[in-house]
């Protein structure tokens, strides 16, 4: 009963991701729609972590309708005014579980290694001299060809964050919070981050820019 199992309408780039480093996963969560009940997420504390450093970057590196926010001085001077107020906002919309006495170790850990990759994230910025322009930028189209109901779905996502140089040539940066890190050179060496290359592609129908330059930012390393 083939019949039975369609492409869903829309993708993303994390999810095509899956599909193709975790076919299995993929194929139970997206296609038969065969989840847990959420509770090994809800106990995870490095997703957990990975969320709530988004937020906080999303928060302090862009702020929409203010053109100068994205660069560097004006990030560093956010991050010296507001990082614990913005990172304690955070963890309570994104990382509650943090807040359990039992992860106050972990909290204020987290506190402390984020504030150190945000302020080496600024720096990178700066030497590359590159600003930012969006954070968790939507991004869609049609990577697989032109969308077909069950057959060929339409690509969805958010860009973590899009930078852009002085001349316009924009970057993207994907972020993760993981101890892996030769995994994730290794996609960059091989050429086999899926995920990136899509982000590349959606966001070249944008601007037309080509080859757009990708990179992950591995924290807390």
């Amino acid at each position: 009963r083939t019949d039975l199992i369609t492409w869903r309408d829309n993708e993303s780039p994390t999810s095509v991701e899956k599909l193709i480093q975790n076919p299995i996963d993929y194929t139970l969560e997206s296609i038969a729609y065969i989840r847990d009940n959420g509770q090994s997420e809800l106990n995870n504390i490095a997703l957990t972590k990975g969320n709530v450093a988004h937020g906080v970057i999303q928060q302090l590196f862009h702020i929409p309708g203010q053109q100068k926010s994205g660069y560097p001085d004006a990030i560093r001077q956010r991050v010296k005014m507001y990082y614990k107020e913005t990172f304690d906002s955070i963890v309570e919309t994104k990382g509650a579980i943090l807040l359990m006495l039992e992860y106050a170790i972990e909290r204020r850990q987290l506190y402390d290694q984020l504030h150190e990759c945000i302020d080496h994230l600024i720096d990178i910025i700066e030497k590359n001299k590159l600003h930012v322009v969006a954070c968790e930028m939507p991004l869609s189209g049609n990577t697989f060809g032109q969308p077909q109901p069950g057959v060929t779905p339409r690509m969805n996502g958010f860009a973590d964050m899009v930078l852009a140089y002085a001349d316009g040539r924009h970057v993207i940066f994907d972020f993760k919070w993981t101890s892996s890190r030769r995994y994730y050179q290794g996609l960059l060496q091989q050429n086999r981050s899926a995920q990136l290359a899509i982000y590349a592609e959606l966001l070249h129908e944008l601007t037309e820019d080509h080859p757009l330059p990708t990179a992950y930012f591995l924290m807390p390393q």
